[in-house]
């Protein structure tokens, strides 16, 4: 991971790995980024409830077929705080992508072991 970027893009990466593997591109990600830098982390997301959604057909062949999955916004939040950063803000311009912009966490969220909820 080249250092001292001002920005870092992820699109459409997450999704393809599992929790453990995802904390370690993100921590990557955070150990490469200067103070001010801020990464863009760009996935659709799985709306939370048991609403009908084609976002959830397609979490249901991914994991069956590919390995893959997706992930609710908490889950993408949870892997994010586990990893050291925060969320600065949420930008959804379409169902199928969503970017959330994070930043280095400041405090005792830094460091946290992680803490993740689903396998």
């Amino acid at each position: 991971m080249p250092s001292g970027a001002d920005v870092y893009l992820l699109k459409h990466v997450l999704a393809s790995w599992p929790d453990e593997q995802c904390l370690r591109i993100l921590r990557s990600c955070r150990d490469a980024m200067p103070a001010h830098g801020r990464l863009l982390v760009v996935n659709a997301m799985i709306p939370a409830g048991n609403e009908p959604h084609a976002g959830k057909a397609v979490d249901m062949l991914m994991m069956s077929v590919l390995n893959d999955r997706g992930r609710t916004r908490a889950e993408y939040e949870e892997l994010i705080t586990a990893a050291g950063f925060e969320v600065v803000r949420l930008l959804e311009p379409s169902p199928h992508a969503s970017v959330l912009e994070v930043a280095a966490a400041r405090g005792a969220a830094a460091g946290r072991p992680p803490r993740l909820g689903r396998p």
